[in-house]
């Protein structure tokens, strides 16, 4: 009777104990799903490895900023869709998600945030429509237990005033304009300064490097990139993966060296991508330079110096990757236009 008891009594105080704190990658792939209708493969969602490591630094406590210097495509929309719903399941507090238009803020309400929680039973309901007894839910100021979600844009920097928040999602920072009403980037920041464990997530495409607010965040950071070995000289080589939208062929690339050694050769080329990391085994072009060979990016005034290649081919609608490689000290930058 007695071990039955202790059981019993077990059983039951295990259901007040808290769920175990996990990685942001690990809560998303075992929480949340992916409807149909939203994607081509819907279900249990499965980040790739350069994802995985952007989603846990969002989450690590002792992280507050997170820069994301990205392509298009990479699925850093649905980075923040799996942190708000984080925040939202496992640590509720005044969430703010800033985009640049009005007409952006419905599209990711409509065609991200309420399907992917819509399909995720562990989130489901919580970020409801219908008024709470305040009156105060609409469609992008939800109130849920223990705190709150607004989606605001950019060009309405009037709709930051008296708004408190701990935790602020940026995308598409470097589309978003300077009003009248001030500079919605400075506002929405400083609306976190009350919270000392704030968390600041900006993620853009860069647009311009002379304007670009995101190219200025992240050289303010420790500036981390995913680095992959060449399968040829195996050194670490850097990688830009990019997608192609119409089919062409491709004569020349362009290095973007702005600066090299009297020693040291330089790989570069392109090849595809597999499963959304660069794949060394289809390589379509690799060309080595010695430095004598290599032109610098920004002695060649407004034309960028490009290299002849043998001539391959880019098909329309996938996803290839930019790569450099070398031992020696060169100075590499990525084009941002």
């Amino acid at each position: 009777m007695t071990d039955l008891l202790d059981r019993t009594v077990a059983a039951a105080l295990a259901k007040f104990r808290p769920p175990p704190r996990l990685p942001l990658s690990q809560w998303i792939e075992r929480h949340l799903r992916l409807p149909e209708g939203l994607v081509a493969k819907p279900g249990p969602i499965r980040l790739w490895p350069f994802q995985r490591e952007i989603a846990d630094a969002i989450t690590d406590p002792e992280i507050e900023r997170v820069t994301v210097k990205k392509c298009v495509r990479v699925g850093y929309t649905t980075l923040l869709t799996g942190a708000t719903a984080s925040y939202v399941a496992n640590e509720p507090a005044p969430i703010l998600t800033l985009l640049p238009t009005e007409d952006d803020c419905r599209n990711y309400i409509v065609s991200d945030l309420e399907p992917i929680f819509d399909a995720s039973p562990t989130v489901a309901g919580i970020l409801a429509t219908a008024a709470d007894e305040t009156g105060r839910n609409t469609i992008r100021h939800r109130r849920f237990p223990g705190g709150s979600l607004k989606i605001v844009a950019a060009r309405s920097p009037r709709n930051l005033r008296a708004h408190t928040v701990r935790i602020l999602l940026i995308d598409e920072e470097d589309a978003m304009e300077v009003t009248n009403e001030g500079d919605a980037l400075d506002l929405a920041i400083k609306r976190t300064l009350s919270f000392p464990n704030r968390k600041i997530i900006r993620g853009s495409t860069p647009t311009d490097a002379d304007t670009s607010t995101i190219c200025r965040e992240y050289e303010a950071s420790d500036q981390r990139v995913r680095e992959f070995r060449c399968v040829e000289c195996k050194e670490f080589a850097h990688c830009e993966t990019f997608f192609n939208q119409h089919d062409r062929w491709i004569d020349g690339i362009t290095p973007w060296i702005h600066g090299k050694p009297a020693q040291g050769n330089l790989t570069f080329g392109v090849c595809g991508t597999y499963r959304g990391e660069p794949d060394f085994d289809s390589v379509l072009s690799m060309t080595t330079l010695a430095p004598p060979q290599v032109k610098l990016t920004n002695a060649a005034g407004p034309d960028d110096p490009m290299t002849t290649v043998e001539p391959f081919f880019l098909k329309g609608g996938r996803f290839y990757t930019y790569f450099t490689s070398t031992p020696a000290a060169y100075i590499h930058a990525v084009p941002t236009r």
